[in-house]
């Protein structure tokens, strides 16, 4: 038996299932095979232990996480000449048999089609002259609209942006332009440099951001088991301390604002209903930690990718804030690296190079997301997601721009709005002074 055939007997699937029966049939397995069901006896525990591994080989080998050996040939199931003409001939009569169903139908198709196209074709024939004054009547109409309409209207403005954003896609280049300040379209610049405003006395022309990679250049991390926590967690025994803390944020649940509750009842256009949070909701965590007893490890600025472009403070983390995208089927979603997890904090091999995440007690995975990155992808408890980090600039609007005070998003609109009082002061100071 080839190792491929051994693979699908152990998960107990079929040769050439897809990728979701493989998924499905790796969580059941799990399940059905977890070390904790069995803790009353040790022999039966260690059973599973052993069974649970060959799980996960199987489901990494499937995934493409691992090679299989080339099969051998056996003589023995060699086809005779005589076999191969049968089977030749069982084709020719299928083919024939294919051909005939599929040109009857096409066959009466092309007809239908040339009998109305020639109708259609007739009755234009009929009404050529009401066509053609219709025709002219509306594109006369038309370029009068666009000849006698204000050309600073809003309308003109967007179909002159839309028009310069085809031009610079067609020729491929990263020109930036200077719009307008908005409160509500910030231009962030960095991962970690924002949008400042400055008043009148010191305004100076803004000059384009230094050319960076694309964000292609930080690959998917496929099939990642993924699980759900939140800020304020009470954890199961055997774990590590209620999730009131995160390895980089020792009152993080005082800084959010309170428990960030994942029932749905509780919870309302992905923030909790009984607070505003004033930490970004779409957080998630990876089992990575790049500061090691208020120090940065020996192996931070070798392994991430980033290191060299962040100035941060000595024992400052690098990692923290960072933006990630999520990917469920043909949905994405946005989050900030907040903590470190589930269960590891070294594995750079995992979030930085190739590896794949370890075996663990929640079925393998290598990424935990927030109740708000749960609902926006629609994940289960446990389930199967992708990711990869992405630059502050790659991100797109959404719902994790809105809030947060280590929001990226959130941090350049104060600043904006800050730098327009302030210009708005100083060009009126006697409508702010006391009468």
């Amino acid at each position: 038996m080839s190792d491929y055939d051994s693979d699908c007997r152990t998960l107990e699937i079929e040769p050439g299932a897809s990728l979701e029966e493989v998924r499905q049939a790796y969580l059941d397995q799990t399940k059905i095979w977890h070390p904790d069901r069995f803790s009353n006896d040790i022999r039966l525990q260690k059973k599973a232990e052993e069974k649970l591994k060959q799980i996960n080989l199987a489901y990494q080998r499937l995934c493409g996480g691992g090679p299989y050996e080339p099969p051998v040939l056996n003589r023995s199931t060699e086809r005779s000449p005589s076999e191969w003409v049968a089977v030749f001939v069982a084709l020719r009569r299928a083919l024939r048999k294919s051909v005939l169903a599929i040109t009857k139908p096409f066959v009466l198709l092309v007809a239908k089609t040339v009998n109305v196209s020639n109708w259609v074709f007739q009755w234009c024939h009929r009404q050529r002259r009401s066509l053609g004054i219709a025709t002219t009547a509306f594109l006369l109409g038309f370029v009068l609209g666009v000849w006698f309409s204000p050309h600073k209207s809003e309308t003109w403005a967007k179909i002159n942006n839309l028009r310069q954003k085809i031009i610079e896609k067609a020729r491929g280049t990263a020109q930036v332009a200077v719009p307008k300040p908005s409160p509500t379209a910030p231009r962030v610049l960095s991962q970690s440099g924002l949008l400042t405003a400055s008043s009148a006395a010191t305004a100076a022309p803004l000059s384009a951001p230094t050319a960076r990679p694309s964000g292609d250049v930080f690959p998917w991390k496929m099939n990642v088991i993924t699980t759900v926590f939140w800020v304020g967690e009470e954890q199961a025994t055997g774990k590590a301390s209620p999730q009131h803390q995160s390895v980089w944020n020792k009152d993080w649940l005082k800084n959010f604002g309170g428990v960030d509750d994942p029932e749905p009842a509780a919870r309302h256009d992905y923030i909790p209903i009984s607070f505003v949070p004033r930490q970004n909701p779409f957080y998630c965590a990876l089992p990575y930690n790049d500061v090691e007893q208020g120090q940065l490890k020996p192996e931070a600025p070798i392994v991430i990718p980033w290191f060299k472009q962040v100035h941060a403070e000595p024992g400052q983390s690098v990692c923290k804030d960072r933006w990630v995208a999520i990917r469920r089927g043909d949905r994405i979603c946005y989050a900030q690296w907040e903590d470190c997890g589930p269960f590891r904090t070294d594995h750079f091999q995992y979030v930085f190079q190739n590896e794949r995440p370890t075996p663990n007690a929640s079925h393998g995975a290598g990424l935990s997301v927030s109740p708000a990155v749960r609902d926006h992808l629609g994940l289960a408890p446990t389930d199967v997601a992708d990711w990869r980090f992405v630059e502050v600039s790659d991100v797109p609007p959404g719902p994790w721009r809105n809030y947060g005070e280590n929001n990226h998003f959130v941090i350049a609109r104060r600043q904006l709005e800050k730098g327009f009082a302030e210009q708005k002061e100083s060009a009126n100071p006697a409508a702010t002074k006391p009468a």
